[in-house]
């Protein structure tokens, strides 16, 4: 009886064996040196954001003492275990990243913050005292050489985005709807109506609904001119963060905003913590550049103009463009 030779067996297999091994482990490396390229990529683009911060800084002479601002500080949030602080802009995926915050105390999930990808909703956001919002940690809260420690030794970071984009988002969400109930949302509705609106119904004057988009631009060049302090909502980058004053490691954009999610976790070390949503996909496509051109081409060219002035400083620092003839916002493409 023939014996059987257990390494026939094996020579049954294809005679490719060998080669599908090295070209598996030759894929595996490919998609590694991929990936290096890509974050390579990544932190070269994060320098050219940081540099052309600097200049415009040194062009303007802009180097604010940020140590003692209360105001400031109320915007920055703090987690002590990541040694990480975050500097909170309203309309540039903000609550997405107060979650990610409230996950990194270490008191809440990421299932408790975000399900299916998306916040979890009736959850307090904005508020300090209730919902997660009571994980947070400002700044504001720390002593003073408490608060000089950590913005000289902790990460830090912040995103931006298109100021035009911006204002045309915290109209949307802000003015146009009645949902935000808060106190200084309805003043400044109220405002518009009774300062910007003409024939206005005493059913408009105290509830504040039908504030358009031109009366909306009017009352933020107003204020802008009567040096009122904006509302976060729309209240400029270099007021809400003082990036001449605080050397922020990551400048993320939302025009980028998933590739630099990613990055900023990594960075941090909690990449196996917690997800950014994925929901959270910026829509740069015509439909977006469709309705900027809808809403900002009601607006009078004077009015656009005095607007720019408005949020000339933070486009120059962040390197953002006035929009094109054809209400381009990025006439170049996706800015880096």
């Amino acid at each position: 009886m023939h014996a059987v030779n257990r390494d026939d067996h094996f020579n049954t297999q294809p005679k490719h064996t060998e080669w599908n091994k090295t070209y598996v482990v030759q894929a595996g490396v490919d998609s590694i040196y991929r990936m290096k390229q890509t974050t390579d990529q990544w932190h070269r683009n994060n320098a050219q954001r940081k540099n052309k911060l600097l200049q415009v800084c040194r062009k303007h002479n802009l180097n604010y003492s940020v140590h003692y601002s209360q105001r400031i500080h109320s915007g920055l949030f703090v987690n002590d275990k990541y040694r990480v602080l975050y500097c909170a802009i309203p309309k540039v995926a903000s609550s997405n990243w107060k979650g990610v915050m409230a996950v990194l105390s270490g008191r809440l999930s990421s299932d408790d913050v975000f399900k299916s990808g998306q916040m979890v909703p009736n959850i307090a956001v904005h508020a300090l005292d209730k919902g997660f919002g009571q994980h947070l940690t400002p700044l504001g809260r720390f002593s003073p050489r408490q608060r000089e420690y950590r913005l000289k030794n902790y990460f830090k970071f912040m995103f931006v985005r298109h100021p035009l984009e911006r204002v045309l988002s915290a109209y949307g969400s802000k003015m146009a709807v009645l949902k935000d109930t808060a106190k200084k949302t309805v003043q400044a509705r109220r405002e518009i109506i009774k300062y910007f609106t003409k024939n206005a119904t005493f059913y408009q004057l105290q509830s504040g609904s039908g504030v358009t988009f031109p009366n909306f631009i009017n009352y933020i060049i107003h204020s802008h001119l009567r040096k009122r302090m904006l509302d976060p909502h729309w209240r400029e980058y270099n007021m809400l963060c003082q990036p001449c004053g605080i050397d922020y490691d990551v400048i993320g954009r939302y025009e980028t905003l998933s590739e630099d999610a990613v990055q900023v976790l990594k960075l941090i070390s909690a990449e196996n913590v917690v997800t950014f949503p994925t929901s959270h996909r910026p829509n740069h496509g015509t439909n977006a550049k469709d309705k900027i051109k809808e809403f900002y081409s009601q607006i009078s060219a004077e009015n656009m103009l005095k607007l720019w002035q408005v949020y000339r400083l933070d486009a120059e620092l962040f390197g953002y463009m006035y929009p094109d003839t054809n209400w381009n916002l990025y006439p170049n493409g996706t800015t880096n």
